[in-house]
């Protein structure tokens, strides 16, 4: 399902498989000052982690989530598979 992007999160599709949900966010939309550009998701970047976790609810809130599981992104051929149910962010 592709939609129109809110406030800085697109929603990239929901696919068959129950309860899986990707999507992408911008810098736009949160709540972290310059140099994080607002949106920041990233903990151990400098960012106050108060503001880290508020930007993690903001997008959970947006997407309708229990929880938010993210990657680091890197330039590489590793794949990561979510193998059990998530209780908590990650």
């Amino acid at each position: 399902m592709v939609s129109k992007a809110e406030k800085g999160v697109y929603p990239l599709f929901q696919d068959e498989y129950e309860g899986i949900i990707h999507g992408a966010v911008s810098r736009h939309g949160g709540v972290s000052p310059i140099p994080f550009r607002s949106n920041n998701i990233g903990f151990g970047v400098g960012d106050s982690d108060s503001n880290v976790i508020e930007n993690r609810e903001n997008i959970k809130n947006r997407f309708n989530l229990r929880h938010l599981v993210t990657a680091d992104q890197v330039h590489g051929d590793a794949v990561h598979c979510l193998a059990e149910s998530v209780e908590e962010d990650r």
